[in-house]
């Protein structure tokens, strides 16, 4: 069975340097540019194995606003977040916003982005 991947991530070259080595692997893979677009897809009761999502979304939804979302939906996902802002520092965030339980992983942008620890993670996240 293919593993379905959702990236949520507003710059571009960010969801292509993360859906290529993806989908190369064999995962099935869908970007989103916006949070909006996230919550709306996962209000359509859209199934994903494991969401991506940047913690600093631009545009009115967080990717804290979208944690939440898919982490109340019926088949909850895996949910990892992107972020170039070190995880130590997002810590806080998390447990003050409640979500810390909902994290199964973190993918450092641009450290992480390396096609095979890019996919390792993931293998890794996935298998929790």
């Amino acid at each position: 069975m293919i593993q379905k991947i959702l990236i949520v991530d507003d710059e571009k070259d960010v969801c292509d340097a993360l859906k290529e080595p993806l989908e190369h692997e064999g995962f099935f893979v869908r970007t989103l540019s916006s949070g909006k677009e996230a919550i709306q897809l996962c209000e359509k009761r859209e199934v994903f194995d494991l969401v991506l999502v940047d913690i600093r979304l631009e545009g009115q939804v967080s990717g804290i606003d979208v944690i939440k979302a898919w982490s109340d939906a019926v088949n909850k996902p895996k949910i990892a977040v992107i972020s170039a802002t070190p995880y130590r520092m997002l810590k806080p965030i998390f447990v003050e916003q409640k979500i810390d339980h909902f994290i199964q992983g973190f993918v450092d942008k641009p450290g992480d982005m390396k096609p095979d620890v890019l996919i390792q993670k993931i293998k890794d996240i996935l298998a929790k």
